[in-house]
């Protein structure tokens, strides 16, 4: 937790002394070690004027991550016009979602993806197989302005053909409900192909997976699913230890470990896992374990879900609204392991739809799932989409349970 207190320390950070940008510096990394962090996002044009074109787009990056993405295309698009395919790429795909920053735009993201299309024909095998990669993934995403699934299918199979695309990755797409590829039937043999070559990470994301889709839940077995997570130990998967954590706080597939999730979330904290951070703020409300790093004051916590936000591609993340509701309404962290349980469950039937999901979650962790659906209907019944997917999720989660054997 060193590094989240480190980062969350310059988030707080409101003014300091920075020394003068020095011309002579010939890279973004001495620019960064002269000026600071913040002084290069409060100056990215000036910055921007000094470095080569790998720098201009590092810095248009860490535009992107640090919110500031509004900045990234004036820097992003001289690239592009160049024939920068890494930053054609994020123009297309960014302008037509909006994230990182980004004000969407349907105009410039068919300009970019226009780009990405002649790319296919122009016998460069590596800017086929990226062009093909983003192209699949605009088109299949329904929250990108240029969703199409006709158009979809067909560059994502081409994508699929090429060799070395990573099997689960294919597999991922065809057990998806919400994708336009949707085709179970397909995705076992893949795992199974993925599985057969030893690909570790494969069966990492394959047992994730199998806490949330029916069409692998119907297949494997609890105990199957957390031998194929726990291998994250084994290769170090940082994602992947914050998934296991996740399978020790639910019991699913071995004993409930609240404390061994926890050291894992903590881990998985550290070198920056954003949702491991969503976890540790669940442990801190729902007081589902001892955390050492825990916040003690609603001020601390408040740092925390900031930190969380932060780091998010929404500035406000959805699902962390239930904890700044209680921090604002009581200034305070809860004292028991159910008074913020009995917050949400008031919350939600005065209509709230963001403690509705969460407090499905809640529910389906301890083993109530018939109030777990109550609620989870509840809250999916908002006009918010995002909240509405959330609840959603709960529910597939909740029919996992039901058919998946021990």
């Amino acid at each position: 937790m060193k590094k989240i207190r480190a980062l969350v320390a310059l988030i707080l950070l409101l003014n300091g002394t920075l020394v003068g940008l020095d011309a002579s510096a010939a890279t973004l990394r001495e620019i960064l070690e002269k000026n600071g962090r913040d002084y290069v996002l409060a100056n990215s044009s000036t910055v921007a004027i000094q470095l080569d074109e790998r720098d201009k787009f590092s810095l248009a990056r860490m535009l992107m991550r640090n919110l500031r993405g509004g900045d990234a295309p004036e820097i992003l698009i001289p690239l592009a016009q160049k024939g920068d395919v890494p930053s054609i790429q994020l123009l297309a795909m960014h302008f037509g979602t909006g994230k990182e920053g980004i004000k969407t735009s349907k105009a410039q993201s068919s300009v970019w993806t226009s780009r990405l299309e002649t790319l296919l024909s122009s016998g460069d095998e590596k800017n086929r197989k990226a062009a093909l990669a983003t192209l699949c993934e605009i088109y299949k995403d329904p929250n990108h302005l240029l969703f199409n699934k006709e158009l979809a299918v067909k560059r994502c199979e081409e994508y699929y053909r090429l060799p070395d695309t990573p099997l689960g990755t294919q597999a991922a797409s065809y057990i998806n409900p919400k994708s336009p590829l949707y085709e179970p039937v397909r995705a076992a043999p893949l795992y199974e192909k993925c599985f057969s070559v030893g690909d570790v990470y494969c069966k990492i994301n394959f047992a994730w997976a199998g806490t949330e889709y029916l069409e692998i839940a119907k297949r494997v077995t609890k105990q199957r699913l957390f031998e194929y997570a726990s291998l994250a130990i084994d290769v170090d998967s940082s994602v992947g230890l914050n998934n296991l954590g996740v399978f020790y706080l639910d019991g699913f597939g071995t004993p409930k470990n609240p404390e061994k999730a926890v050291e894992l979330f903590d881990k998985a904290a550290g070198r920056g896992v954003v949702y491991a951070l969503y976890n540790l703020l669940q442990v801190t409300f729902f007081k589902y374990a001892e955390w050492k790093d825990a916040p003690k004051t609603a001020d601390r916590a408040m740092v925390l879900i900031a930190y969380y936000d932060y780091l998010s591609p929404e500035l406000d993340r959805f699902d962390s609204v239930p904890f700044k509701e209680w921090v604002f309404s009581k200034g305070r962290l809860p004292s028991n392991d159910s008074e913020f349980s009995d917050f949400l469950r008031e919350r939600a039937k005065a209509g709230s739809d963001t403690s509705a999901c969460m407090l499905a979650g809640h529910l389906r962790k301890i083993g109530n799932l018939g109030e777990s659906i109550q609620y989870a209907e509840m809250g999916r019944r908002t006009s918010n989409l995002k909240v509405q997917q959330w609840c959603e999720k709960e529910l597939s989660r909740i029919d996992v349970l039901a058919v998946i054997k021990p």
